[in-house]
């Protein structure tokens, strides 16, 4: 057998590798000319894919229809983004609360204090106390909270106000402008809040409101005994002289502990309209002050300045003064 030689060798394979390219180049231009060629085993299939123009996309066309207005909301009067506000009331309006009536009867501003004047009548069946420190708050506008003015300011509006009763008063506030607000809130979990709006000077007057003085109050008469839990009272005498109202008084123990008593504590008085009187003391007899012993008595004078006819005298009994008793001086 004759031995091939290694460069016959290489010039078979490069002969064989010219006849594989020549058939596969034939074959690409079959396909490529448009005539099929038949698919064998093992047979390679080259696919040359003529680069064409990129496809233009129509962009999606808007809707024809115009589209559909919004609603237009008109705002809410006394509204904040969107969330109404609590009704507002102005100076003369009654407001009927549960159990009393409330009126702003004046607002002034001067100086940069608002004093704005109240009337609150009683229309429950039970004693109501009245505090314009815990009870009213006010507000510039711009919501900044005002502190109020104690000593430049007329008769307070606190105290206890008995079934039928009535109480005027003022309440002041510093650094005020045009536009604040007073809030009221009867107590501490009412939701009878109410709110005012002041934006200008009003003078307040004493001018009769039926829904404030047209109510009736138990009172007592000078000389009638009236007795409490551990005690009993007599108004001896009462006169007014000079605009000065002078009250005499006995208080008798009828309990079995030391009762104290002080005439400025356990003794008030309202003129004709409901306002708060200050008491004088310099011109007045000695007080009703002092511990009363278990049998014993106390008398004494307590005296009130710019009384009238139609003046209130009120009498605070037991500790916390939850019992009250009237008398009415004509």
């Amino acid at each position: 057998m004759k031995r091939i030689s290694l460069f016959k060798v290489i010039v078979l394979v490069m002969i064989a590798a010219v006849i594989s390219v020549a058939c596969n180049l034939s074959e690409i231009i079959s396909l490529k000319s448009g005539k099929a060629a038949d698919e064998s085993p093992g047979q390679t299939i080259i696919i040359i894919v003529e680069p064409t123009a990129a496809q233009v996309v129509e962009p999606i066309s808007e809707p024809t229809t115009e589209p559909t207005a919004e609603p237009i909301v008109e705002p809410v009067a006394d509204s904040t983004d969107g969330v109404a506000l609590q009704e507002q009331y102005s100076v003369g309006d009654v407001i009927a609360l549960s159990g009393k009536n409330i009126v702003l009867i004046g607002a002034e501003f001067t100086d940069n204090l608002l004093a704005a004047d109240f009337a609150i009548a009683n229309t429950g069946s039970e004693s109501t106390n009245v505090s314009s420190l815990i009870a009213f708050s006010a507000r510039n506008a711009d919501g900044t909270t005002l502190d109020q003015e104690y000593f430049e300011c007329g008769s307070r509006l606190d105290g206890p106000v008995a079934p039928g009763d009535r109480i005027r008063g003022q309440i002041c506030w510093k650094n005020a402008n045009p536009g604040a607000k007073i809030i009221y809130e009867p107590d501490l979990f009412s939701s009878e809040a109410v709110t005012w709006q002041v934006t200008e000077s009003i003078p307040p007057t004493n001018s009769y409101i039926a829904e404030i003085d047209n109510l009736d109050v138990d009172s007592s008469n000078v000389g009638t005994e009236i007795s409490f839990e551990g005690e009993k009272i007599i108004l001896n005498s009462a006169a007014i002289n000079n605009g000065v109202l002078t009250a005499n008084f006995t208080v008798t123990n009828t309990g079995t502990e030391v009762l104290e008593l002080s005439q400025y504590l356990n003794f008030s008085a309202r003129s004709a309209e409901g306002r708060i009187l200050n008491q004088e003391f310099f011109s007045c007899g000695a007080g009703p002050d002092g511990s009363v012993q278990p049998g014993d008595s106390i008398r004494g004078d307590v005296c009130w300045e710019n009384a009238s006819s139609g003046t209130r005298i009120y009498y605070a009994a037991g500790f916390f003064g939850t019992q009250t008793v009237i008398w009415i001086i004509d």
